[in-house]
């Protein structure tokens, strides 16, 4: 098989069916921010029928000092190659090393504006023992402050779980947007 080209054969089981898979595919590191970039990209290009969610938008604890406009370049070009790629917001990591940082909390925002039903709120919590009840408590509240900077489209299908609907193919939708008075 080349690079860029679609997988052959018969469609697997995810794909027949329409279910998204989740894939927890790190960009890198600190050392190395884009290091296995590459191996996400031979997924999505193996892969091309499937709908795929990429947790936490490849980033992790190991990737907290990439230049953020480096990350969304990446970001913007792989949602414009793969029409099935879908974001998934969830884990601290994004707002605490990210979408906090002064002046890229907007840059993320417009991101999501300009691909307004290619994220989804979360899936990716990640379970501990050494966790408490107020800290499940506070990690929605956390992974969801971006929401404030979206415009409607993007916070009816992120905040409102519009998107959450759309993903698998449920026939069904988000609550409307109060008009403010």
């Amino acid at each position: 098989m080349t690079a860029g080209r679609a997988r052959r054969g018969p469609p697997g089981e995810s794909e027949k069916r329409g279910i998204p898979v989740t894939l927890r595919a790190d960009l890198g590191t600190d050392a190395e921010p884009t290091k296995y970039l590459h191996l996400f990209r031979k997924a999505l290009d193996r892969y091309p029928r499937n709908k795929i969610v990429w947790a936490h938008m490849g980033l992790s604890k190991e990737l907290s000092a990439m230049d953020p406009a480096e990350h969304r370049a990446i970001v913007r070009g792989l949602l414009t190659r793969y029409p099935r790629l879908t974001l998934d917001l969830s884990w601290r990591v994004l707002e605490d090393q990210y979408f906090s940082k002064p002046g890229v909390r907007r840059m993320y925002a417009d991101l999501l504006d300009a691909f307004p039903t290619r994220a989804i709120p979360g899936t990716d919590f990640v379970a501990s023992s050494d966790k408490s009840y107020a800290v499940y408590k506070e990690e929605p509240e956390v992974t969801s402050r971006i929401d404030k900077a979206l415009g409607d489209r993007a916070f009816r299908g992120i905040a409102l779980g519009e998107n959450c609907f759309r993903l698998p193919g449920l026939n069904t939708t988000a609550p409307r947007i109060c008009e403010q008075k």
